[in-house]
């Protein structure tokens, strides 16, 4: 018995063991764990959103030269199209170059001259300004002539619109007409 005794008591110190381990874990888990665990639930959206930023970022700084790239190609572009309008101190060369693309194309030029702009055509293009510069020309040619005059016209390295065209008979020729053209070209007023 006393073997039974001994026995019970050492059972009973292990449950009580047993009881304030459990507690303690219960105490644990209501103390500090939850609290954790809440914390943890919610900052893991925010890590995981600065995560993906984190991502996106990183691969927008590794693609800088890619950007630098095409940075430097835009500017080329713009560059190369800036080219294409004309200045005010290039007005004269320009009128030559139309005359020399309408000799090139057998069209006899009459008269050529700086049309009136209309109000409220200029343009700000945020760098300098351009203005529509119109040009009228009156000459006498074939279809043919005027077909391949045109097409010099849009393929020149000045940027050239022709805005209206009017062609009526020649009396004097029959294979001759007389043409009024608007050739719209864009000044540009550089600071």
């Amino acid at each position: 018995m006393k073997n039974f005794k001994q026995e019970l008591l050492k059972n009973r110190k292990l449950v009580i063991y047993g009881i304030i381990t459990l507690c303690l874990l219960i105490a644990n888990y209501a103390l500090f764990l939850k609290p954790t665990m809440a914390s943890l639930a919610k900052t893991t959206p925010k890590l995981r959103r600065l995560q993906r930023e984190l991502t996106t970022r990183q691969n927008a700084v590794a693609n800088i030269p890619r950007y630098k790239a095409q940075i430097e190609e835009m500017r080329e572009k713009l560059s190369s199209q800036k080219k294409r309008l004309s200045t005010k101190q290039e007005i004269s060369s320009l009128l030559k170059r139309l005359s020399e693309i309408a000799k090139d194309s057998g069209v006899k030029i009459l008269s050529i001259k700086p049309h009136p702009v209309i109000a409220g055509q200029q343009r700000d293009t945020g760098s300098g300004t351009y203005q529509k510069y119109p040009i009228s020309i009156k000459a006498v040619c074939g279809y043919h002539q005027l077909g391949i005059f045109l097409n010099k016209l849009e393929n020149a390295d000045t940027f050239m619109r022709v805005s209206d065209i009017k062609i009526t008979a020649d009396n004097k020729d029959f294979a001759q007409h007389l043409v009024y053209i608007l050739v719209n070209t864009y000044i540009l007023n550089e600071a």
